[in-house]
């Protein structure tokens, strides 16, 4: 173009002649036509060529000529749009790559399983959840499906991919078994252009935990419904807006009389519960009800005691009270029985810790941690601390006696019998306990603790200690007379030739000596039968008190000369009835008592006085006298008084006897004494019935 254009301007300017010049114009104008219209045939080629690329309608004549199309410029217009629409199309493509990675994204992390499978049941692509739950990779692309997700066999419920070519639109299928996992399975078509089913979009969400858990909600529910038919407990449930019963369970209708279908839809108050209208403890007073003690009416309009609890619950987002009641009719009986237990229980804990409290005997009670839970009087007054409370192993610095405390911690870990010895004070006597521990058990044998029982022997031991000096006295007793009566009978058998007077003399000594064995042997005899329990018996008959005394004394002024005997009884005759050879026994045991206590002799004297009711005989002798322990143990058998003389020798017999002898004639004896101002012993005698032979009941 630029060529003929330089063309025209060369002949303008070398050819002048007009002629000529029109000529050439002429033949130029031509050339120029022709060309113009190359060159617009070009550019409208060219232009199309573009708009063809770039899927637009081509330039029809009429909508541009081609002088129009010259001046324009098409090609660089529409090259400059092609470049445009390049770059937009660039653009495009990289919001598609990023679209796409997004979509691979989603696709690959949402939590269900995605198939796309094409018409023919080939796999065409899954996702991550895929590989995971069927164990499958990138080799299945292009499998059947069912030989890869069903493993080549028909699931349970059906293909959900042939539903979805037979229905072609979406499809659900709730539970599809696979392997030992439930999933629920839906799919949707996907169609071309023509509106075939050119692939299948499966997707599998796994309900295998909702199975369970819908499996594990139905047995609950199925184990609830059936407490709540089986439990014994009344249930009924009551709607609070319209405060009426809408379902109770059978134990409910057994105590209630009413059957499931008379209570429901009727209001529980005035019904079933005796509350008025208005005043429902937890829907109108605001109260809570949990094992509260209340009634029920019954069908048979009686009112039965029941324990209530009644719990707010929601039900299909209604309000709901759920009440749950027991009839406590025979657990009141029992109440009341138990109450009476209780009290009876308590009656006899009261007598038995009365009668733990008042034995002798001292108690100590520990449980299994070795801690004082019982320690009764007996045992706080001889160990003088109370260990109620306290561990026995943290008590050692309340004992003054560390040997006495180790004893008893020794007793209450062991069960051997342990003695307790306290040694005597200024106030105190000394004392010897025997403590046995025995384990105290429950009724399975499990061990609960220890008992130690505190018995005082110091009575005991003290008899058998007067029994070893009595073993002692009573042969060292017997053995002076039978030495006597030994010698004086070898002296009668060695020599016949004795003077008939000094044999008389030994023949009257060893009588005399045989009967103070006698006395010794009856002595014996009647401390044994009371010992043993017999009872002494009485034969009583009318005595002159005068010269029954008179015969007891007349031995005593024979042989004791240095003593003075004065019998004191009114003139007048006392005549009593009485037991004469034991009562004898009573005055010559007393008076033998004067006589030895007062070896340096003197007055003793025996007083007698009536009284209304009985007699007194007094006798009172000017010996040495008893300090006041002594006196006090006088009657007590195997006692002596006076063990450090030598002199005052004896069995401990005597006066045990006397006592017996007065206590059988239903009298009573006492001492009044001094050391040093002598011993006065009083007898009180009361009138005996007219029967020949009397017994009152033998004490000890």
């Amino acid at each position: 173009m630029s060529s003929i254009l330089s063309q025209q301007k060369d002949a303008v300017l070398v050819e002048q002649e007009p002629e000529n010049e029109m000529e050439r114009l002429r033949r130029e104008n031509a050339h120029l036509r022709k060309d113009k219209a190359l060159l617009s045939d070009y550019i409208r080629s060219k232009t199309n060529q573009l708009l063809r690329v770039m899927g637009t309608a081509t330039l029809q004549p009429e909508e541009l000529d081609d002088a129009t199309l010259v001046e324009v410029d098409p090609i660089g217009i529409v090259a400059e749009s092609f470049q445009q629409v390049l770059e937009h199309l660039r653009e495009t493509n990289e919001d598609l790559d990023e679209a796409r990675q997004n979509l691979q994204a989603v696709f690959d992390s949402v939590g269900v399983g995605i198939m796309v499978v094409d018409a023919d049941m080939h796999i065409v692509s899954f996702n991550r959840k895929m590989r995971e739950w069927f164990d499958i990779d990138d080799s299945a692309i292009g499998k059947s499906c069912r030989g890869v997700v069903c493993d080549g066999a028909q699931p349970r419920n059906g293909c959900i991919f042939h539903d979805v070519m037979v229905s072609r639109r979406g499809e659900r299928c709730g539970d599809t078994v696979l392997g030992d996992r439930h999933y629920q399975a839906m799919a949707a078509p996907i169609k071309n252009a023509r509106g075939e089913i050119d692939r299948v979009i499966i997707v599998y969400a796994d309900i295998t935990d909702r199975k369970r858990m819908e499996d594990v909600l139905r047995e609950a529910q199925i184990r609830m419904h059936s407490i709540f038919a089986s439990v014994q407990a009344g249930i009924i449930l009551v709607d609070c807006e319209t405060r009426e019963i809408v379902h109770a369970n059978p134990a409910a209708e057994d105590i209630t009389g009413y059957r499931l279908h008379d209570m429901v839809g009727h209001p529980c108050q005035g019904f079933i519960c005796p509350t008025p209208k208005g005043q429902c403890p937890v829907l109108d007073l605001g109260e809570t009800v949990e094992r509260t003690e209340t009634e029920i009416l019954r069908a048979d309009d009686r009112s039965l005691p029941i324990l209530k609890t009644i719990v707010p619950i929601d039900l299909d987002g209604r309000p709901h009270l759920l009440e749950t009641f027991v009839e406590i009719t025979e657990l009141k009986h029992m109440e009341e029985s138990l109450r009476q237990a209780l009290t009876e229980v308590q009656s006899g804990r009261e007598r038995i810790d009365a009668i733990v409290r008042s034995i002798g005997d001292g108690v100590v009670v520990t449980d299994t941690e070795d801690r004082v839970v019982l320690m009764n009087p007996a045992a706080e007054e001889f160990f003088k601390v109370s260990l109620v409370g306290k561990n026995i192993h943290d008590a050692g610095s309340l004992f003054e006696d560390q040997r006495l405390y180790q004893n008893l911690v020794s007793a209450l870990t062991s069960s051997e019998t342990e003695d307790f010895h306290r040694t005597s004070s200024a106030r105190e006597k000394s004392r010897v306990l025997q403590g046995r521990s025995s384990v105290i058990r429950d009724l399975g044998g499990r061990e609960r603790g220890h008992v130690l029982t505190l018995r005082d022997l110091t009575r005991e031991r003290e008899v058998e200690r007067l029994k070893r000096e009595f073993v002692s006295n009573a042969g060292h007793e017997l053995q002076t007379p039978l030495t006597a009566i030994i010698g004086f009978s070898e002296l009668l058998i060695g020599q016949e030739e004795l003077p008939e007077e000094t044999r008389q003399e030994c023949l009257r000594f060893i009588n005399e000596k045989g009967e103070e064995l006698s006395a010794i042997v009856d002595n014996l005899l009647d401390i044994n039968r009371i010992a043993s329990g017999c009872r002494l018996q009485l034969h009583p008959e009318k005595c002159d008190l005068r010269r029954l005394a008179s015969e007891v004394l007349e031995p005593f002024r024979s042989k004791f000369i240095k003593h003075d005997f004065v019998l004191d009884f009114p003139p007048e005759s006392l005549l009593y009835r009485v037991d004469p050879q034991k009562l004898k026994k009573v005055l010559e045991g007393l008076l033998s008592n004067a006589v030895k206590f007062s070896p340096e002799g003197g007055k003793v004297r025996l007083l007698c006085k009536r009284l209304g009711d009985g007699f007194e005989l007094s006798i009172s002798d000017e010996g040495i006298g008893m300090a006041p322990e002594q006196v006090q143990r006088m009657f007590e058998v195997f006692y002596r008084g006076h063990t450090s003389n030598p002199a005052f020798s004896g069995t401990g017999l005597g006066l045990a006897i006397v006592k017996e002898m007065v206590d059988a004639h239903g009298g009573k004896i006492w001492v009044d004494s001094q050391p040093g101002q002598g011993t006065s012993f009083h007898v009180k005698i009361p009138l005996l019935d007219n029967s020949d032979a009397w017994s009152p009941p033998f004490r000890v």
